[in-house]
């Protein structure tokens, strides 16, 4: 829940942006993979002996996403999608707020979860 309560505030998806993995197939989603392990590592690290809690978390919290990748992507039929409002569309809600501050919130919000666990 804390992720699709998450994408209601502003922000920018600035990992898809990246040009890195541009030439390599399904680049997007070798970042998102890249870029996840950067918070996943500290994360399982912080848990210490509690990590399955943390495991499961981390697969509720990425779900809505790979309903994203699978509904947009490879098309798969509306039916079997539970999040429509975030999963069949593309969004960035950046409130017109500079893409700079964006990304920085971003970060801090990441680190204070980390910190907080």
């Amino acid at each position: 829940m804390s992720h699709l309560l998450l994408d209601l505030l502003p922000h920018y998806a600035w990992v898809v942006y990246l040009d890195w993995f541009k030439p390599l197939p399904f680049h997007w989603l070798i970042q998102d993979a890249v870029f996840g392990l950067v918070v996943a590592i500290p994360a399982f690290i912080f848990a210490g002996r509690s990590w399955p809690y943390v495991a499961l978390g981390m697969m509720g919290g990425i779900y809505p996403d790979v309903e994203k990748v699978l509904s947009i992507d490879l098309h798969v039929p509306d039916r079997f999608i539970l999040f429509g409002w975030h999963s069949t569309v593309l969004s960035n809600r950046t409130a017109g707020l500079p893409k700079a501050a964006l990304i920085g919130f971003e970060c801090l919000l990441i680190g204070g979860f980390l910190l907080a666990m």
